[in-house]
């Protein structure tokens, strides 16, 4: 875990990062960091005392080279935000946020294809979620844009200035479930009851009597939309109507009735009845989502003979995997861990609810996995209802492995004051923690949150699996504008592989695939 900190400084929000032993300027706002004559990156503090000078001594001292430091940087890509760091007023409390683990698992029949620009396939089917900038720099092209991207700006000289004009990574899930073979149980959902299926007449049914088939798609990468109306026009996806970011399509023998949920099975919405050869979009159902639920409803004369969903998500192009001229060395790395997500929707973390153990003020979340917990994760959205100037609070995380015996303080009892945050006046706070077992010697964990005013929980972890599919990595790249491709299959069980992948000149990654075999 590391350590991060939000400076208050005048008119804006940094952050710092705590590395090899002191605080660095880790801007994210501004796309900006300040290194010193030795290359080393400064703290806000150490960097104001460069700025509280006339001038001309602060232009000559930003425009030094040892100020771009490891990376050759530009030192200011937005010189009017300089002024910022002249004073830090306060170190703001209870400003961090955790959230879902980076963590997925690829099924048996499951490939996940990233584009590194988006488009899709075709280079221009736009999925994504967010504010639509479309022409925002000159060219018609929709969905989020940042016009500040040290590391996605290629390559690394100096005075480069940052501006890439980056848009957004997409990601495409799509699971064929195996139905003949039985490997599609791989994909049923943990937290349902494993219906009384066989394979038989082509078609997967119920031996017996009504059964029920309920598969999970859950990813950290927010599931993306593109407005059904796509004029070349600015769109609106989190309001209008929209498609391609989920599609479940196959082959109904009778009738299937098909629901989804995204409150964990708390509640269905009907999305369509299959027959014969069938596709629904129900993109509106679960866009700006991370999971959902889909069901089928199998009789033993009505049941499924092919089954594809296909998931479009928005992912960051800052960590995709580059390949670069002259060959590149791949390292593949697996962890072994399957998530258990309980939000962002506060629904999610409800089913977690763990009553029984609450006491005045208090939250208790119960996670029961079928694997070793590894990592779990907490954060509690806060505000204090008392009136002054505080403190406010005191907010605390902390978990137990032994069923409440003994606690691990993950956050220590926490308050904050007007003078501390700016956010509310010091009444709000998100008090989060996280902690690794790398013994494994539970399958439960409980995460306790207090002590007043908390309006809302999320509950996260990962569980130990053995890993037994094997797994297909496929590059494709251009070098001169001639398609490229290149795979390698990665055993199962493997936790890490390594290979090197022949590329010419004038190498542009397009896109990475890996399958499940």
């Amino acid at each position: 875990m590391m350590a991060v900190r939000c400076p208050s400084v005048p008119g804006h929000t940094p952050f710092e990062a705590y590395v090899d032993g002191k605080w660095a300027l880790a801007d994210m706002t501004t796309g900006m960091m300040v290194f010193d004559d030795a290359g080393k990156p400064m703290s806000i503090e150490e960097i104001m005392p460069c700025v509280n000078v006339p001038k001309a001594q602060e232009d000559k001292w930003t425009s030094d080279p040892k100020r771009g430091g490891f990376g050759k940087f530009a030192m200011v890509p937005f010189g009017d935000n300089w002024d910022v760091y002249r004073e830090v007023k306060a170190q703001q409390k209870l400003y961090g946020y955790n959230a879902y683990p980076i963590v997925y698992c690829l099924r048996p029949g499951e490939v996940f294809t990233r584009y590194l620009d988006p488009g899709l396939e075709d280079g221009k089917t736009w999925c994504f979620w967010g504010m639509d900038y479309y022409e925002h720099d000159g060219k018609k092209q929709h969905g989020p844009f940042r016009n500040v991207t040290f590391l996605d700006d290629p390559p690394i000289g100096q005075n480069r200035n940052g501006r890439g004009y980056a848009r957004y990574s997409n990601g495409v899930f799509e699971y064929t479930p195996p139905l003949a073979d039985g490997r599609y149980c791989d994909g049923l959902w943990k937290e349902g009851k494993t219906p009384n299926l066989v394979y038989a007449d082509h078609m997967l049914r119920s031996a017996e009597g009504p059964a029920r088939l309920v598969f999970e798609h859950a990813s950290p990468y927010v599931i993306a939309a593109r407005a059904a109306d796509n004029g070349a026009r600015k769109w609106n996806v989190r309001q209008e109507t929209c498609s391609d970011g989920a599609i479940v399509s196959g082959k109904a023998v009778g009738e299937v009735p098909i629901a989804v949920s995204v409150d964990a099975g708390a509640t269905w919405r009907t999305i369509g009845t299959a027959k014969g050869a069938f596709k629904f979009d129900f993109t509106d159902v679960v866009k700006g989502r991370h999971t959902y639920l889909i069901r089928f409803d199998l009789t033993a004369s009505d049941g499924l003979g092919a089954l594809k969903l296909r998931t479009v998500t928005q992912v960051s192009r800052a960590v995709f995997p580059r390949l670069k001229d002259g060959g590149t060395t791949v390292t593949y790395q697996a962890s072994g861990q399957v998530p258990v997500i309980g939000g962002p929707a506060m629904e999610l973390a409800e089913r977690f609810r763990h009553k029984a153990m609450e006491t005045p003020g208090m939250r208790v979340y119960k996670i029961v996995a079928p694997g070793p917990i590894r990592h779990v994760a907490g954060v509690a959205r806060c505000s204090d209802t008392r009136e002054g100037d505080g403190p406010f609070g005191p907010w605390s995380v902390e978990f137990s492995v032994d069923s409440g015996k003994t606690w691990i303080t993950g956050m220590k009892p926490t308050t904050v004051s007007k003078a501390e945050s700016d956010w509310g006046g010091g009444r709000h706070a998100y008090a989060w923690a996280e902690k690794d077992f790398a013994d494994g010697s539970s399958k439960d964990v409980l995460v306790r949150f207090g002590t007043r005013d908390i309006l809302a929980c999320e509950v996260y972890a990962t569980y130990e699996m053995p890993n037994t599919t094997p797994v297909t990595v496929t590059y494709g790249w251009t070098e001169g504008g001639k398609a490229r491709h290149a795979s390698h299959e990665i055993a199962a069980g493997a936790a890490k592989d390594t290979w090197t992948i022949k590329t010419g000149k004038d190498v542009v990654t397009k896109w990475v695939r890996m399958e499940g075999k």
